[in-house]
């Protein structure tokens, strides 16, 4: 499998490249992605402007890969370094077999959740894509993956094969979570809905957990 890191050289980011390291198998393919936005210029300042963050963007790619094989040296770290937006960049690259992970932090309104940058590729990423947020600890052993469905369509059930395909490697425990209408009692969610059985067929530990709306939720 390809795991592609895309990296603007914040802390923020080089914890998700340090947490894929840590946690996806040494001989995956480790590529980090630079994207270089070009802001508007004249057309002679602007050859000066991309000559110059190019060389910026590869001190800071080749610093990047030495501090992350001084950690992780049984992995090689490849680069890539593009113009063009994140978004662009990355889904010129990535597959749909591929994985992208990413760090998440931002500025306002949903961005100040998951960042500019992440709430771009959650939406247009052609590969399945893991956020790790600043605050997480990359280190850390993993134990659990949350999956969310209302049961009611096929697209939870390709979300949860996607889903499976990850979990395989990582070895998760999955907690299912299901929010019914307060007409509707939990145990009326029971082994013959698709995702319980595919969870079933794979052969994964899992809970299932049951929130009740309130009005406040809806």
């Amino acid at each position: 499998m390809k795991i592609f890191l895309p990296t603007d050289f914040s802390d923020c980011s080089k914890k998700a490249c340090v947490f894929a390291a840590s946690h996806l198998p040494e001989d995956f393919v480790f590529t980090l992605i630079h994207a270089i936005h070009t802001p508007q210029a004249g057309a002679t300042l602007l050859i000066n402007l991309d000559e110059e963050l190019r060389s910026v963007a590869r001190e800071n790619m080749e610093s990047l890969v030495k501090e992350l094989e001084f950690i992780f040296p049984a992995i090689e770290f490849k680069s890539i370094i593009k113009f063009g937006s994140v978004n662009q960049v990355v889904n010129e690259i990535v597959s749909a077999d591929d994985l992208i992970v990413v760090g998440t932090t931002g500025a306002s309104g949903i961005n100040s959740v998951i960042g500019s940058n992440t709430s771009g590729l959650i939406r247009y990423a052609k590969c399945p894509l893991i956020c790790i947020p600043d605050s997480v600890n990359p280190l850390k052993q993993l134990n659990k993956a949350m999956f969310s469905t209302d049961f009611k369509n096929d697209a939870s059930i390709k979300q949860l094969d996607k889903l499976e395909k990850l979990l395989s490697i990582l070895r998760l425990k999955i907690e299912v979570l299901h929010v019914s209408p307060s007409n509707i009692i939990g145990e009326s969610i029971d082994s013959n809905f698709p995702e319980i059985r595919m969870i079933n067929s794979i052969g994964y530990d899992y809970d299932m957990h049951y929130t009740i709306e309130s009005d406040e939720d809806l």
